[in-house]
């Protein structure tokens, strides 16, 4: 027999107690409606699940951090760096900070040159460097109609510099958002992203300069006038509140659950080291592997980027060495009641009274920056060089990483309206209980938002209860093996919270599918299927996999002889073209959506959902396929003979909304018609109840400094760099902003 995890629709067949419509609960007894058994069709009992049985109010729960013993001294002051450092523009190559693309509830809602051509897309040489409908590509079985090129979806010119509006999406158009085997009346590989750094080679990082020397850009792509642009990043902008709750960083995961303290990548990178001082004044290189260091490996990654953050050839102790004696935020207004700043403040009203140099000093341990002479980081080793670094400026990454992991650890957003029905504190809307339950049944939305977190891509789910005759069964498996939606293929293996949803096609960017810059796969499960390149730490136990490898009764199975009887040649890897299933929370503050910014609003979110995604058959694939790849690559993983013949699914985390075997019994008619438009406005509704109002308004733990944010150019004629054309945020203190200057918890980009 196989072993399945039972699905959330079985879940509620458990129990009979009626849920008050209307009224929120506490965690409790599991109740449920049950539909009228249809015995003149002889369907299947559909129940429609409470659908508070698998989410959960945020606040008993923190994030997980590092053991921090014998590194950091005063964790406060600690934080208090980390929130400097994490708003302050100084700590750009050219003005811009972290915060720059992480201001809107966490993400970026700017709409001036924001778009990337698809630079990242494989199926061309060098990646896509025109804008606009893509009409032609190697290997593309969905392309534009040939008057979109260089336009944009609503027909617009689309170029460098361009303000978007509300008819420059979605990026992918159909003639029925319905219905996506309707004509294509636009599709593109262009990516709504951040714009960044202007990217120039790295001159000098002059002490106690508020920005690095740098050539101008190169403008190859991001040009106007003859004068280099701000490069655009390649995905959108995930949200950085409640971030430390993923064990795995970016939307491909390659920011490491352990942090080494030089870079993302963990353990993966043999030569990351830190220096320790060794007695009074020698130092010595030493390994460091921080596990729950996943917001510290993420926050290294941009400050060195070319297209976020950094001149190119930049390092952390040119930045450390630059600002050691800088006053933080020395240019941007800090509120006088902020919560962590404000009794910091200058005199001035900017920055704070103090230099990063104390701050660093003050919050770690002596053996981190007291050592003597100067040194160089070359292969791996520590070499004498009088021209070289300090050990704390060698050791620069390791205090970024860590001092902004703390501050990034206090932003939990935890006080929703969801949250406060979810503790019985409140009853959401009529509306909202509707929504909330498409939310859990009919739009399966659960399946992949669930837990406090609202996504299966952390360890903090709720685990499912089983259904009669099964084992419990824990969530948060990392490693998942699940029948193949159809007959003729091999089952897949797939990263836990980690799908393909068809949004692109897969070759326009493999997400956790890629590998490491040392050839290691991102993934967890093409890690087990190719033992040799596992680089990894991470649990998972084949017992609890939804389709298991052997017959082995449940209770007799182990790990052990369920993986000798394993055979990767006999898995489909569902990881190319995955990405993480972002949180939910906030929802209503962080769009544009998906990880290429491909909609704009949640309502459109909502009906690509509800057409099942982006895929498109030909009519010639074998019909126990219902659809085929976009891209040539997916779920089958690229070469595979089925891929080859042009069949299989790209999709792994949808399911089709109606029957692909005709006799099959129609058990769940309900399930076969798409969301009514009264059923998306409803869901649309409840997500929005996701939105905590700290976060819109930006009060405590959310107030924050001012920030000059480069929104777009002024271009003249000429080289060099073009000028930029700058929005203010203003400072906020604990107490946030007035209602009038929230943000609007809208689901819509153009409407905030």
């Amino acid at each position: 027999m196989n072993f399945r995890k039972p699905a959330a629709s079985f879940l509620a067949m458990l129990y009979t107690l009626p849920l008050f419509a209307g009224m929120a609960h506490a965690a409790g007894p599991v109740s449920v409606f049950l539909d009228e058994v249809d015995q003149e069709r002889q369907v299947r009992v559909r129940p429609l699940m409470d659908p508070f049985v698998t989410l959960g109010s945020l606040k008993p729960h923190n994030m997980p951090l590092p053991n921090l013993a014998g590194i950091v001294v005063n964790r406060q002051n600690a934080l208090l760096l980390g929130k400097a450092l994490f708003w302050d523009q100084q700590t750009g190559s050219d003005g811009v900070a972290c915060a720059t693309c992480h201001f809107a509830g966490g993400a970026d809602n700017r709409i001036t040159h924001q778009v990337n051509p698809g630079t990242g897309d494989i199926r061309f040489t060098n990646g896509d460097s025109a804008f606009g409908g893509m009409t032609a590509a190697n290997n593309a079985r969905v392309v534009s109609p040939a008057n979109t090129s260089g336009k944009s979806s609503g027909g617009r010119d689309l170029g460098n510099n361009q303000t978007l509006d509300f008819t420059d999406f979605p990026l992918h158009r159909l003639e029925n958002p319905k219905d996506r085997h309707s004509e294509v009346l636009y599709t593109t590989n262009d990516v709504v992203g951040s714009n960044g750094s202007f990217g120039g080679t790295l001159v000098e990082a002059t002490r106690g300069s508020t920005t690095d020397k740098c050539q101008p850009g190169k403008g190859d792509v991001f040009h106007s006038g003859g004068q280099a642009l701000r490069q655009v990043t390649g995905r959108n902008a995930p949200s950085v509140i409640n971030a430390g709750f993923f064990t795995r960083l970016f939307w491909d995961g390659r920011a490491n659950a352990t942090f080494n303290g030089e870079d993302p990548f963990g353990v993966r990178n043999t030569n990351a080291f830190v220096v320790e001082a060794v007695g009074l004044t020698t130092v010595a290189p030493r390994k460091l592997a921080l596990n729950n260091g996943q917001l510290a490996s993420q926050a290294v990654g941009p400050a060195l980027s070319e297209v976020e953050a950094s001149c190119g050839g930049r390092i952390f102790a040119e930045l450390g060495r630059r600002l050691a004696s800088v006053r933080p935020l020395q240019t941007q207004a800090v509120h006088a009641q902020d919560s962590v700043l404000g009794k910091f403040r200058h005199t001035s009203g900017k920055g704070l009274n103090t230099t990063y140099s104390t701050l660093i000093q003050t919050s770690f341990d002596s053996k981190w920056w007291r050592g003597q002479g100067k040194y160089r980081r070359v292969n791996g080793t520590l070499v004498a060089d009088p021209n070289g670094y300090t050990q704390q400026e060698l050791n620069f990454s390791l205090f970024w990483g860590i001092a902004i992991s703390l501050y990034e650890a206090t932003l939990k957003s935890d006080d929703s309206p969801l949250d406060q029905a979810l503790e019985g504190r409140i009853m959401l809307s009529e509306q909202e209980m509707r929504g909330a339950f498409v939310f859990a049944n009919k739009g399966k939305c659960v399946d992949c938002h669930s837990g406090p977190m609202l996504s299966k891509a952390t360890p903090l789910v709720v685990p499912e209860l089983p259904e009669p005759g099964f084992a419990f069964i824990p969530e948060a498996l990392n490693v998942a093996r699940m029948d193949a939606p159809y007959k003729t293929a091999m089952p897949i293996m797939y990263d836990e919270g980690w799908y393909n949803l068809g949004v692109t096609p897969t070759a326009t960017d493999m997400g956790i599918g890629g590998n490491d810059p040392w050839g290691n796969p991102l993934s967890y499960s093409r890690q087990v299927s190719e033992p040799t390149r596992k680089v990894d730490a991470f649990p998972f136990n084949a017992c609890w996999f939804q389709q298991r490898i052997t017959e082995i009764p449940p209770e007799a199975c182990t790990h052990a002889v369920e993986m000798a009887a394993f055979k990767p040649a006999e898995q489909r890897m569902g990881v190319d073209g995955a990405f993480k299933t972002p949180s939910l929370r906030n929802i209503g503050l962080t769009a544009p959506y998906f990880h290429n910014g491909g909609y704009a609003t949640l309502k459109s979110v909502v009906q690509f959902y509800a057409r099942g995604g982006n895929r498109r058959g030909d009519g010639t694939e074998d019909p126990e396929f219902e659809f085929n790849d976009n891209s040539g690559t997916g779920a089958l993983g690229r070469g595979h003979p089925v891929v080859e013949a042009g069949v299989g699914s790209n999709v792994i985390g949808i399911e089709p909304l109606f029957k692909t075997d005709p006799n099959e019994p129609d058990f769940f008619p309900d399930e076969t018609k798409q969301l009514t438009d009264a059923e998306i406005d409803d869901l649309v509704a409840f997500m929005l109840t996701m939105t905590d109002r700290r976060v819109q308004c930006r009060a405590a733990p959310f107030d924050h400094p001012a920030l000059s944010i480069p929104d777009g150019h002024l271009v003249g004629n000429g080289g060099g760099n073009a000028k930029d054309f700058y929005t203010v945020l203003p400072a906020t203190g604990a107490a946030g902003t007035s209602d009038a200057q929230c943000f609007v918890n809208s689901g819509d980009l153009f409407i905030r």
